[in-house]
């Protein structure tokens, strides 16, 4: 999982030790990630080249899953997005790039893209990812 990669992306000997106990935490019908386990996720594997990242796509879905991690995520992307369209002046390019960048389902979706280099603006996924939400409802 971790032999193939260079710095920056690879992680340390502390950064396995929580992944190996997100991963096996996720087994337990009760599991609460630790918020060092969620940030380790959210900064950095989340990151990784797309021909290493499917394993962190499926610990992603599995997360998204627990009812306290997925309003974790809901809460923080709302919360970047409501700022971004608060500023005086209406929103930035550059507010809704930083918005953009607190909203794990968008960075998940911007991981698994198979478009390779050439993936999609995050501007149109998250259009994509709204029209789907307001079709499911």
């Amino acid at each position: 999982l971790n032999g193939n990669l260079s710095a920056p992306h690879a992680m340390s000997e502390e950064e396995m030790t929580i992944f190996k106990g997100l991963v096996e935490g996720l087994s337990q019908a009760s599991y609460s990630p630790p918020p060092e386990a969620l940030a380790l996720l959210e900064d950095k594997l989340i990151r990784w080249p797309q021909e290493a990242v499917f394993p962190v796509l499926d610990v992603t879905r599995a997360l998204m899953c627990l009812p306290p991690v997925a309003d974790k995520w809901a809460s923080t992307a709302m919360a970047a997005y409501s700022m971004a369209y608060a500023q005086e002046g209406g929103v930035t390019p550059e507010a809704l790039q930083q918005a953009q960048s607190k909203d794990m389902v968008l960075k998940t979706l911007l991981a698994g893209s198979c478009a390779g280099e050439a993936r999609p603006p995050a501007g149109s996924v998250l259009m994509a990812m709204r029209a789907a939400a307001t079709a499911a409802t």
